[in-house]
């Protein structure tokens, strides 16, 4: 199977400017921006990428979230629950900014821009492709959020655990819709002792444990995803500690053989 393309995009935005981009997965990697915007702003946008370089999604958020990684803002999950946007351009667009996050919890993490206008620039940024994405593949859709393995890359860990959950919510969701069947099969196979209320309201109780099972089990491996990624990093900043050590050990020696000579 051929890699995924990169669709995932990280803006940095200076003063309602766009100040540079990078992929999102050397976002992750710790790159840093080739302007100051590092140093002089903390606003940042997430964007989604569709064929043809259309922009698909945007999420609004600031650089404290990023410093931990972006992993406690599942913004692949943000996007795809998003609802639309109509930019001043008249583009459509799933958004996600403070006072639109679907999650209320993650909301303190994100921003809200002054001015909608900002989509278009960033849109008309990205359509530049100073990153070099190919604007087409072929077989692959339009929607990024339809594609069933792009999430599965290493790099993407944190947004893939939401999607091994898919299958669980779609399960809940049949439960939902078909809940009055349900509670009619369970009402004609009872002994007739016991009222469609009552068993209407049973059924929402275990509804409701299925949920909660179900959200406990995402937030349990969202955290494991958290743990396993800041241990690799620890593992990663050791190994450059002794690299370090063991170059000026190496620089050292070289320095005592050269006045020994």
């Amino acid at each position: 199977m051929s890699a995924p393309v990169d669709r995932e995009i990280i803006c940095a935005i200076n003063d309602g400017e766009i100040a540079g981009e990078m992929l999102y997965r050397s976002f992750l990697d710790g790159d840093s921006f080739a302007s100051s915007a590092d140093e002089d702003g903390d606003q940042f946008v997430y964007c989604v990428l569709g064929n043809g370089l259309a922009l698909q999604a945007i999420v609004f958020f600031r650089h404290d979230a990023a410093e931990e990684a972006g992993f406690t803002v599942p913004f692949a999950q943000l996007a795809q629950q998003a609802g639309t946007q109509v930019t001043p351009a008249g583009g459509e667009v799933r958004c996600v900014s403070k006072a639109r996050c679907p999650v209320p919890w993650h909301a303190g993490k994100l921003w809200d821009p002054e001015d909608f206008s900002i989509i278009d620039d960033v849109a008309r940024r990205l359509r530049e492709n100073t990153l070099g994405i190919p604007p087409q593949v072929h077989g692959e859709t339009d929607d990024f959020f339809s594609l069933g393995d792009f999430l599965d890359e290493p790099h993407m860990a944190p947004q893939s655990a939401f999607k091994d959950f898919g299958s669980i919510g779609e399960e809940v969701s049949d439960e939902l819709r078909s809940f009055n069947d349900v509670a009619d099969e369970l009402t004609n196979a009872a002994d007739g002792g016991v009222s469609l209320a009552e068993v209407i309201r049973r059924q929402a109780v275990q509804l409701d444990l299925a949920r909660q099972e179900f959200e406990d089990s995402l937030v349990e491996r969202h955290n494991a995803y958290q743990s396993e990624i800041r241990s690799a990093r620890e593992q990663i900043m050791e190994l450059r500690l002794a690299l370090e050590k063991e170059r000026a050990r190496s620089l050292k020696l070289r320095k005592a053989l050269k006045q020994k000579s």
